[in-house]
């Protein structure tokens, strides 16, 4: 017994090249959007970096940034630790000739209660249209007892 080949017709292909052109375009302006979210005017990408510690007096807070628009005033804040009502204001530092900044910012310590080391604070930086985020552990403000 043999079996005759069977015709199989093709299907037209055209539809799914466009599928795929329609995926594609939409990565990439998804992509392209979030890499102008985080580049400043001049093209060079905004970040910062940041630390804390507790001390007698507060949490010392060391922020550092690279990438932002030269000479311009930087907005610091951050996120309010375990016990605070509010946002925390650092205030402004003027960025350098190369875009950089270092600011070193003591905080009222906020609770007295240790806190989960999951817990974070969220610093954040901006100027203009440039803005960064990190985050830090908020046991630096437990209230340290002499």
């Amino acid at each position: 017994m043999s079996s005759a080949p069977v015709a199989h017709r093709s299907r037209p292909t055209g539809w799914r090249f466009v599928v795929i052109a329609v995926v594609a375009l939409g990565v990439f302006l998804l992509c392209a959007s979030v890499l102008v979210a985080t580049t400043s005017r001049s093209g060079s990408v905004t970040e910062i970096s940041a630390s804390a510690e507790p001390t007698m007096q507060g949490a010392k807070v060391s922020i550092r940034g690279k990438g932002w628009p030269v000479k311009t005033a930087v907005v610091l804040s951050a996120s309010a630790p375990p016990g605070a009502t509010g946002e925390l204001d650092f205030g402004t530092v003027q960025s350098d000739a190369q875009g950089e900044f270092r600011a070193t910012k003591l905080s009222k310590c906020t609770t007295r209660t240790p806190t989960d080391t999951s817990t974070w604070v969220h610093v954040k930086a901006q100027a203009g249209e440039a803005r960064a985020t990190t985050r830090i552990s908020a046991a630096a403000w437990l209230c340290m007892t002499s």
